[in-house]
């Protein structure tokens, strides 16, 4: 059975809400390509919706980490430079001075908002858009990827602290085959730390 195959059946089972068959078969898929971001990000989806925001997390990373790899090191890194030259100066700045691949977290609209709601939207302490969490819980149990309303917090709150996080946390230093391996270890203290100054620096800004 190819990759694809897999994480098409894994996703059939998770729209059908048997999440730990779902993770069955995804581990099954990485264990024939373990560095699919594909994978990773769909365990990291499966994690989410099980309420456990650390696994979730630390997915999303190596899925982010994986597509800034493949972004750098293909034909398409021309194209992203495109994209990139529409971010403010300071921005970019800002971002170079971490590392150049830094850069390339900003193509991605989806995984640091992601990262953000799994760390947002199951804690206690945050108030949160019932509503607003409520469809997003619907759209990552779903077959299909929708955009986010633009009128609600996925671009403002959500999506710029997941940009700070997934900024302030990663290591662009480690090898391609470490990746895995390194988010997974991640210190859960250290992630929650980053994420709750990131998340009340956002928060300040828009105040």
């Amino acid at each position: 059975m190819k990759t694809n195959d897999f994480i098409q059946n894994a996703q059939k089972l998770k729209n059908a809400g048997n999440y730990l068959d779902s993770l069955i078969v995804l581990g099954k898929a990485l264990e024939k390509d373990k560095m699919n971001k594909e994978i990773y990000y769909s365990i990291g989806k499966i994690y989410y919706l099980l309420e456990d925001r650390n696994a979730a997390v630390k997915n999303y990373l190596i899925a982010l980490h994986l597509f800034i790899e493949e972004m750098v090191n293909s034909p398409d890194a021309k194209a992203a430079d495109v994209i990139l030259m529409d971010l403010p100066v300071k921005t970019k700045k800002e971002l170079l001075k971490i590392d150049p691949k830094a850069l390339y977290i900003m193509i991605d609209v989806n995984t640091p908002r992601h990262i953000a709601h799994a760390f947002i939207d199951y804690n206690k302490n945050i108030e949160i858009n019932h509503n607003s969490v409520n469809q997003y819980i619907k759209n990552i149990r779903g077959s299909a990827e929708e955009q986010p309303n633009e009128n609600d917090n996925e671009f403002t709150v959500y999506y710029m602290t997941g940009i700070s996080f997934c900024v302030n946390i990663m290591d662009f230093n480690i090898l391609l085959d470490e990746i895995p391996n390194y988010y997974l270890h991640l210190d859960e203290m250290k992630m929650e730390n980053v994420f709750e100054s990131v998340y009340n620096d956002i928060l300040e800004s828009y105040k």
